[in-house]
């Protein structure tokens, strides 16, 4: 209960958004200082914010804040620089080299259009799933067109055929445990499967999909909990976005919709909802349901001790 503006929320989103900023700015240049190639994508940048992966989950969940910021601030050089660090985003991204965070932006960019300029869900979702399906389905080109597209190290194939080697052998673990699971735990699939010979299939020590192991890891009715946090999600966010009954409520909804589309997108090719990553992620997931539950914020000094129904 101590949160009693409006203000106090766009300081708590603005500070996510200031520290991916930060991160990427400082990535950008580490990148640069060692004369690394932005076109080669065997050399990642992160290796000062925890790896890669790491930096293309930050630029995942500042990007929306910084869309947000840009959106309600009326002066113009606010304005400038939030754009400006739109544009050191991108920066971040790029070094990161990472083709799952470049599909996640890319679900995110779709989903904030679509939101804003038509304000139907399904068409959003519809993208956002063909986009999705593009991305799997290069996979399964005709031989005489994949030479062709997989000529440059952007959409070298590789790292997404060991993902799908990976998520098929752990299809045989959801079989054998389909209501317990493995046991919760990143490392479980790799205990199961120590020694699986890599030139058979080569495979990854966990199964790169935030969903899919937690199906393998505590069975379907955990996996199912697991998907209908997120649908309720973005079903309070979608519903105060289209019945806002402030513009800042409604701006910050659509915010947070982008942003766990985003990370929904990004970890359906790895496991990153893990660490700070998480704790931001439900900070925020927790915001957004005190929004929607109180309204308006002259109403929200006088809710101590009242119940929210969010359903």
């Amino acid at each position: 209960h101590a949160i009693t503006h409006e203000a106090q929320l766009a300081q708590i989103v603005m500070g996510v958004a200031i520290g991916a900023v930060g991160v990427s700015l400082l990535e950008f240049w580490y990148f640069w200082w060692n004369g690394w190639s932005l076109f080669d994508w065997e050399v990642r940048g992160g290796d000062l914010t925890g790896g890669s992966q790491w930096l293309s989950v930050y630029v995942v969940m500042g990007f929306p804040w910084l869309l947000f910021s840009l959106n309600r601030i009326s002066s113009w050089r606010m304005r400038a620089g939030f754009a400006l660090g739109l544009v050191v985003l991108f920066l971040g991204l790029w070094v990161s080299h990472t083709r799952a965070a470049l599909v996640a932006v890319g679900a995110q960019l779709v989903t904030y259009f679509c939101l804003r300029m038509f304000r139907r869900g399904w068409v959003a979702a519809g993208c956002v799933v063909l986009l999705v399906s593009i991305v799997f389905g290069v996979s399964w080109l005709p031989e005489k067109y994949q030479d062709r597209f997989f000529a440059s190290t952007i959409t070298n194939p590789l790292s997404l055929q060991i993902r799908l080697n990976t998520w098929m052998l752990a299809a045989q673990d959801v079989v054998a445990q389909p209501l317990l699971g493995l046991g919760y735990g990143k490392h479980s699939f790799h205990k199961v499967h120590p020694d699986w010979p890599p030139e058979v299939e080569p495979v990854h020590l966990h199964i790169h999909n935030t969903f899919y192991a937690k199906m393998v890891q505590i069975g379907l009715p955990g996996f199912l909990l697991f998907v209908w946090i997120f649908g309720r999600l973005i079903k309070i966010a979608y519903a105060l976005y289209q019945n806002a009954p402030t513009a800042f409520s409604g701006k910050f909804a659509l915010s947070i919709l982008v942003m766990t589309v985003g990370l929904i997108v990004r970890n359906l090719f790895d496991d990153m909802l893990i660490g700070t990553v998480a704790y931001l992620f439900w900070l925020v997931a927790g915001l957004l349901v005190w929004i929607s539950c109180w309204g308006k914020p002259e109403r929200w000094q006088s809710i101590k001790g009242a119940k929210c129904d969010t359903t």
